[in-house]
């Protein structure tokens, strides 16, 4: 049995934050947004940040921003909504609303704000399901980039009305709607609007060639991280995350799950969260991560370094891990005996859970030896 290990960090990916109207209208030609029975409100933040403080985590979660559109300046782009040049959102408009959720938004440290889609669609005759994507369609199952003069202008609308708004956070992080996603493909126009990290699911994804495991780093040098773990219904409210058994990865979850139907009462979703999540972090070979960054960066080292042991003596070899400026040069191992000794790294220790102890490591070769009690 292993004494050491590289625990596999654990983190959240949250979707579609940013609808007010939650009504599911797939039936009727439009988005399912997140298909639950009540509006959204500016509590829902709150459970939010809430659920990231307690676990010391910045939440990735996934924006939708058509509905924040005051001024109907979405009316021009192409292929935006089942209503074409009909569009009239500045109607349905709260602003006061609004200014409690930006609020909510801005003076949170937990809410990393990522960027999905204008309205998770694109609404064009002949498509196989327009609630699909804002950046790729289906005919007949084949799947189409959409032109990248219409991505431009989607992804720089988006930026544009999340800060006309006044939301103040840097946003580096894409979450392909539907999961819908090719690499080496939009990647290089994301690089341009500042994207550095993506999260989607691997197993969905097009790739020419064989696909990476669970992360890996893009021509344009974005990191893509593997949403492994995608087991909660996407419109259920008040997710019992217990039933599922600890996770690694990327945990993805849609914004409904961590909501109760009474949004004065989403501190008792929050609370079992709480609870679920701290229970994989007790187990060896799991670590609850920081944020994409941490993530990245502990899943790159988990998956592409070497480990071996004998009689007491563990040498850890990074000599394959991937080199990125996006991700860290500093990694965390966990053992099941305090470390004695050690060779060609220094490390300080990082939390003592039942049963062993986790370090944060930073090696000064590519080979490193440690000496177990």
């Amino acid at each position: 049995m292993a004494i050491m290990t590289i625990p596999r960090p654990l983190h959240i990916v949250m979707d579609d934050l940013g609808w007010f109207c939650a009504r599911d209208e797939r039936s009727s030609g439009g988005p399912s947004r997140t298909g639950v029975t009540r509006k959204h409100n500016y509590k829902d933040y709150l459970a939010v940040n809430e659920l990231g403080k307690r676990l010391g985590m910045k939440i990735t979660c996934a924006f939708v921003v058509g509905e924040w559109d005051d001024d109907n300046r979405l009316k021009d782009i192409k292929n935006l909504s089942k209503y074409g040049e009909n569009w009239d959102n500045a109607r349905y408009f709260d602003k006061d609303e609004m200014k409690r959720c930006v609020d909510a938004i801005n003076g949170s440290d937990y809410i990393d704000f990522a960027i999905h889609g204008l309205l998770h669609g694109y609404y064009a005759e002949g498509v196989d399901n327009t609630d699909e994507s804002d950046y790729y369609y289906k005919i007949n199952k084949k799947q189409y980039t959409v032109p990248e003069d219409e991505i431009r202008r989607r992804l720089t609308a988006f930026l544009d009305i999340v800060r006309h708004h006044g939301i103040t956070k840097k946003i580096n992080t894409f979450v392909p709607p539907s999961f819908t996603y090719k690499w080496d493909d939009v990647s290089e126009i994301l690089k341009d609007y500042g994207i550095d990290y993506v999260s989607t699911i691997f197993d969905k994804m097009e790739f020419d060639g064989r696909k990476p495991s669970s992360v890996g780093i893009e021509k344009c040098g974005i990191v893509n991280v593997d949403r492994n773990n995608n087991c909660v219904k996407w419109n259920e409210y008040f997710s019992n995350l217990h039933k599922h058994g600890e996770k690694t990865g990327v945990f993805g979850v849609h914004w409904p799950n961590a909501l109760h139907e009474d949004a004065d009462r989403s501190i008792e979703v929050v609370d079992e969260w709480v609870k679920y999540f701290e229970k994989c972090s007790q187990k060896f070979g799991i670590i609850l991560s920081k944020d994409i960054k941490f993530c990245a960066s502990q899943l790159m080292f988990a998956e592409y370094a070497k480990i071996t042991e004998d009689r007491g003596i563990t040498i850890v070899d990074i000599s394959d891990v991937p080199r990125s400026e996006l991700t860290d040069f500093e990694f965390y191992i966990s053992s099941k005996e305090p470390l004695e000794s050690f060779v060609g790294c220094t490390f300080e220790d990082y939390e003592q859970k039942n049963g062993f102890w986790t370090y944060k490591i930073k090696p000064l070769t590519n080979v490193m030896r440690f000496d177990n009690v």
